[in-house]
């Protein structure tokens, strides 16, 4: 179906994901104290606010600090993808064919949940997110996993704690 992208694999080391780590994050400690908790006990948060305000760079801090446990970070873009393209990024970033070739990917949704329940890592949704696609993956794929999810603008209603990064 799609060409294999090597951004989508797990990250497991900071040069690994998709853009520089900033060196250090200034004036985002309430903030982090806000999301870290959450995602430690594998919750969604929604971290959201302007364009330009650095949702990148935090989520980079916390993908980086990840890349160095065993289960690493997955980084997933979406340009308000469908929850069939997340799947689908899922299957191209564990190399799973039955997913990401498959015509009907969500007929392998249980593959995905095994696969992320497995590799337990923090998964990051970046770009325009699609609250209903987003709320779709997380309660029936990564439910048990951490999610981080950036938006550019209020917060979305969903299964997610939302924290908007003044």
């Amino acid at each position: 179906m799609a060409d294999w992208i090597s951004h989508e694999a797990p990250a497991h080391t900071p040069a690994d994901l998709p853009a520089a780590q900033p060196i250090k994050l200034i004036g985002r400690e309430s903030v982090l104290a806000q999301v870290y908790p959450q995602l430690k006990l594998n919750k969604a948060v929604l971290v959201h606010g302007a364009a330009g305000m650095g949702k990148t760079a935090f989520a980079m801090t916390l993908a980086s600090a990840y890349t160095e446990l065993p289960n690493g970070a997955l980084w997933l873009h979406s340009r308000r993808a469908s929850f069939t393209d997340l799947l689908i990024q899922i299957g191209r970033a564990y190399g799973i064919d039955e997913i990401a070739s498959e015509r009907n990917p969500i007929s392998r949704v249980g593959i995905a949940v095994a696969t992320l329940t497995q590799n337990k890592p923090l998964v990051v949704i970046d770009g325009q997110i699609d609250a209903e696609a987003a709320s779709e993956f997380i309660m029936r794929v990564a439910d048990r996993v951490p999610v981080l999810l950036l938006h550019d603008g209020d917060a979305l209603p969903g299964p997610w704690t939302a924290v908007e990064l003044p």
